[in-house]
């Protein structure tokens, strides 16, 4: 049941990573900004990766580098908003399909499914990515791995329901049914 009076309109996801860090780190808004300092630089580091994954060493390192040095990155780290852990979950998803159509292996696009789940339900406004993502993923693959296409559009679509039906129990076991954005303790 829905409660009464306003809520807020984000995703709950970033406040559940405030809570667990302030559990693990002692509750200070610095730890957080600690935190989502070495999560930028960790996206700095999926950068890298996918650079080097598409284009090769010498792109990944100029990528890599050019990342780290933006003001962007460098700003929301230190702030308690949501983009520096949403670019880095957005970032972990490229990394695992360029790993995955690099690679060639089916639990690369599983787990790229699992993710992309997490990137939709993390902030309230991807609900819709699925409905771009998936069509232009599926193209994708069609083109890079037609004898292949069947069996990794089968590892990612499974992954990303897998994550759907538990995101569903968890939604439906705190909040008595079923919310796109966040469930509702009542």
């Amino acid at each position: 049941m829905r409660t009464s009076g306003s809520d807020a309109s984000r995703g709950w996801l970033y406040p559940l990573f405030i809570a667990g860090a302030y559990e693990i780190f002692g509750a200070d808004p610095l730890n957080v900004r600690l935190l989502q300092a070495v999560i930028d630089a960790l996206t700095c580091l999926l950068i890298y990766g996918i650079g080097r994954n598409m284009f090769g060493g010498k792109a990944g390192i100029i990528a890599g580098l050019l990342s780290s040095l933006y003001p962007g990155f460098i700003y929301y780290s230190t702030m308690l908003y949501q983009e520096t852990t949403t670019i880095f979950l957005l970032t972990l998803l490229v990394f695992s399909l360029s790993r995955a159509l690099s690679r060639n292996r089916w639990y690369l696009y599983f787990a790229s499914g699992i993710l992309l789940t997490v990137v939709t339900f993390y902030r309230s406004g991807f609900l819709f990515f699925p409905v771009f993502f998936i069509p232009a993923l599926l193209l994708v693959l069609w083109l890079a791995y037609r004898g292949d296409f069947l069996r990794h559009s089968i590892s990612f679509l499974s992954g990303w329901i897998c994550m759907l039906i538990i995101y569903g129990a968890f939604s439906y076991a705190v909040g008595g049914f079923f919310n796109f954005n966040k469930p509702y303790v009542s």
